[in-house]
This record gives structure tokens, C-alpha cells and sequence, in this order.
């Protein structure tokens, strides 16, 4: 059964203080601060193979090193956690291929063990969709087996993400 239109798009509620990592990474990288409203790509087969081809290809030549207890935020070059694989990939798709910046959020949410995971979202026309360091494939945000935490805000306010309401239906 196919979920409703709503719930295709991630909801966002309460503003909530973005995460200390982000907020000292951003600080030092303006390149990849968010200084327009939230855009949307047209999803096609095109775009949808490009950009699975290129989560597929970041995730298998970065490995995941946890940093334990020093939450440092950093772009991965060879190795890091998944908030530095999810930079990784927020930079190439933006600097390096010129997507705009608008069309990704950077979003927390909880693994099915409970441990806190960070993924890179892309807003299309179809909904919103997941590059993440665990998958290969890109997926519908509502199909992945998360509990959803906050998602940055599209304002240029780096201090506050917002909220992620599931939809329960």
C-alpha cells in the first residue's frame, strides 16, 4: 500500500539547537552553509541513477570509523563516521557538481539499535530522499527503519534544526 502524498516530504515541528559538531563545523565551512529557502530537483530515472551511483560510489570508498566520544564534524577523506560521510557527500554534490545547496538537509534520526545516525537528505518533487552511509540505494525517507530525529533548517540560521514529525499513517 502506497503511503499518502504527505507523508512522501519530511514534516518538520519544534525548532530544536542543531548539534554542537555542526555548529562548530559550519562556523569554519561557509561554502556549505544553507543561505537559500529549500528547493526540490524534478526526480527522473536520470537523476535518480546519477545520484544512487554517486552515494554507492562515496559509501564504498570511504569506511566508517566511529570518533567514539570527540564528535568532531570533518569532511571524510578515507575514513569516518557517518556525519563525516554524509559532509563528504553534501561537498562533492555541491561544490564539486554544482547541485544547489537548497536541494539537501543534513538529518539525525536513531538506527533500529538505537544508535544516533546522521543522513544527507535530497528534496525532489517526489518526495524526500535518503543518501546514506548504511545503503547504497537511495530511498524514500518513510521506508527506512528509523525513529527521526531533527533536520537542518533552510534559512541560514546554523544554531537551530527543526523536529521530525512522523507521519503515523
Amino acid at each position: 500500500m502506497d503511503r499518502p502524498e504527505s507523508s512522501k516530504f519530511i514534516q518538520s515541528g519544534f525548532r530544536t539547537i542543531a548539534p554542537v559538531g555542526w555548529r562548530n563545523f559550519i562556523a569554519g565551512n561557509e561554502d556549505l552553509k544553507t543561505k537559500s529557502p529549500k528547493g526540490q530537483i524534478k526526480l527522473d530515472r536520470d537523476h535518480l541513477y546519477k545520484i544512487a551511483q554517486f552515494n554507492k560510489r562515496v559509501n564504498k570508498n570511504i569506511n566508517y570509523v566511529s570518533d567514539e566520544k570527540n564528535d568532531l564534524w570533518q569532511v571524510a577523506e578515507t575514513k569516518g563516521d557517518c556525519e563525516d560521510i554524509v559532509l563528504r557527500k553534501l561537498h562533492d554534490l555541491t561544490v564539486m557538481l554544482n547541485y544547489p545547496r537548497s536541494l539537501f538537509s543534513i538529518a539525525t534520526c536513531w538506527t533500529e539499535t538505537k544508535l544516533n545516525h546522521a543522513v544527507l537528505v535530497l528534496h525532489t518533487d517526489e518526495g524526500d530522499m535518503i543518501l546514506d552511509s548504511r545503503f547504497d540505494h537511495v530511498a524514500a525517507w518513510h521506508r527506512l527503519p528509523y525513529r527521526w530525529g531533527a533536520i537542518e533548517q533552510h534559512r541560514g540560521i546554523d544554531d537551530f534544526w527543526h523536529m521530525i514529525i512522523k507521519s503515523s499513517l
